[in-house]
């Protein structure tokens, strides 16, 4: 300061730098030790579904802390996890999930310590999972323990804007794989989302059920497994013969079903070589309720067959089904098996072995092709109209003999050749074509042979007679 108490300009500015210094000494943490919050969640979602709400914590340069909740204006206890939210630290990601309980729009969203640190504000519209459409396929279906089939489920979206929702599948006793069992998925505006799994049917009947969000029953197949039993009865050994054994039973097994739809296949594992059966394959052209069908292997001819069937008889069996006749039966595909020692023990054509069906006292041979085999059997389906006694037969290999019972002689220049005239249609398997070119050539050759050996004598003669001639 000098003499008129005015301090010099050069103290002035020092002092001005000072307040400048102190003001960003004092500021400047309390800016750096901010954590920037950036949060990432749809804007529409199903009632009762799992939300997940990602939020970004970026750390201050001087590392501040804090406890963040996601919370928005109509958030009640249970809609949010964690309630207790997230100790920050540092820099991190963390997910809130968000099961909303009403379908309401969520205003004034936000991930917040409570205090000065939180990130921008939006907004979440719940709509009832109503709004999404759900279709599937089957809704219904009857199998037996341990077989497959595709489930499949679609959900439509027909709002203006896309909606995210969760999803689960509860399936029961049985086991279903392909698609996740539970997700968060987002549908597009106006898309359609499929799901697929393949089911593993379980030992009991049991719905498999589709939960879209806060509706635990968007969708339900119903799986139906029949009751199955196997009886025992000594007596008879139902294998080859045939001669008849007054019927009696030796082993049975049936199956029941609730009901049996047009539509789809339902079918009867039996998988019993005792019987002779490997399953039954039925189609209805009319609904059957309460449906039991029951096979039975028979030791011998039934007393109500009273026609004998041609052929060697391999096996008889009786299939009989209640609350069922022709009237609802589309087709029924009877896949069997026959023994291979059978086949060759017995000198047996395999291509002639087929399903008979006994009906209006008279055995109809059916349709039968082969399957496959294996090292122990040949398998075979035949398709019949409906349920009976069956029969199992085969031909037995036949060997055609060449024989001829009359002759054609042709005789030149002395010589007699005689040509069979009596040909079978096939001669040891050979096409009865390939025997009569054969012959043909060879009677050719004969006839060549013969004509050369005339012409060379005739020669010999005209000869003999020129040095005849020339002698004179």
């Amino acid at each position: 300061m000098d003499r008129t108490g005015v301090y010099p300009m050069w103290i002035k500015k020092i002092y001005f730098l000072l307040i400048i210094f102190s003001l960003l000494v004092f500021i400047a943490p309390s800016v750096n030790a901010t954590i920037t919050v950036t949060v990432t969640a749809p804007s529409s979602v199903t009632q009762g579904s799992n939300i997940p709400i990602s939020a970004s914590f970026v750390a201050g340069q001087d590392g501040d802390s804090g406890t963040f909740y996601f919370s928005c204006d109509q958030t009640v206890s249970g809609e949010v996890d964690p309630q207790s939210g997230y100790s920050i630290v540092s820099s991190t990601s963390k997910t809130y999930t968000f099961t909303p309980n009403t379908a309401q729009t969520y205003s004034n969203c936000k991930v917040s310590d409570g205090g000065s640190q939180y990130s921008s504000t939006f907004a979440i519209n719940v709509v009832a999972p109503s709004t999404l459409t759900v279709s599937g396929s089957p809704s219904s279906t009857t199998n037996n323990s341990g077989d497959t089939f595709s489930l499949r489920i679609s959900i439509n979206n027909p709002a203006a804007s896309a909606v995210t929702t969760s999803y689960s599948l509860g399936c029961s006793s049985h086991t279903c794989s392909g698609d996740q069992t539970s997700d968060t998925i987002s549908i597009s505006a106006g898309a359609t989302t499929t799901l697929q799994w393949t089911v593993t049917v379980g030992s009991s009947s049991a719905n498999i059920t589709f939960q879209l969000g806060s509706n635990s029953n968007a969708f339900t197949s119903s799986v139906t497994v029949p009751s199955t039993t196997t009886t025992t009865i000594s007596g008879g050994d139902g294998g080859g013969g045939g001669g008849g054994g007054g019927g009696s039973t030796t082993k049975k097994k049936s199956q029941t079903w609730d009901k049996i739809t047009p539509g789809s296949a339902t079918i009867m594992h039996v998988d019993d070589p005792d019987i002779g059966l490997k399953m039954i394959n039925i189609t209805v052209k009319n609904p059957a309720q309460t449906v039991t069908i029951t096979v039975t292997k028979l030791a011998g001819k039934p007393a109500s067959v009273v026609h004998e069937i041609s052929g060697k008889l391999y096996k008889y069996m009786e299939i009989k089904g209640d609350n069922i006749n022709e009237t609802h039966i589309d087709k029924v595909k009877i896949q069997f098996q026959v023994n291979k020692s059978w086949i060759t023990s017995n000198n047996i054509n395999r291509a002639t072995i087929a399903l008979n069906r006994y009906k209006n006292n008279n055995w109809e041979k059916l349709t039968t092709k082969e399957l496959s085999e294996d090292n122990d059997y040949v398998y075979y389906e035949a398709e019949t109209p409906g349920f009976s006694t069956f029969a199992v037969t085969g031909e037995e290999v036949t060997t055609t003999v060449l024989t001829t019972t009359a002759t054609t002689v042709t005789t030149v220049a002395g010589v007699t050749t005689t040509i069979p005239t009596n040909i079978p249609s096939e001669v040891g398997g050979v096409p009865t074509w390939i025997t009569v070119l054969i012959i043909l050539i060879v009677v050719i050759v004969i006839l060549g042979l013969v004509f050369g050996r005339g012409k060379s004598k005739t020669r010999e003669k005209d000869i003999r007679e020129k040095f005849t001639l020339l002698e004179f």
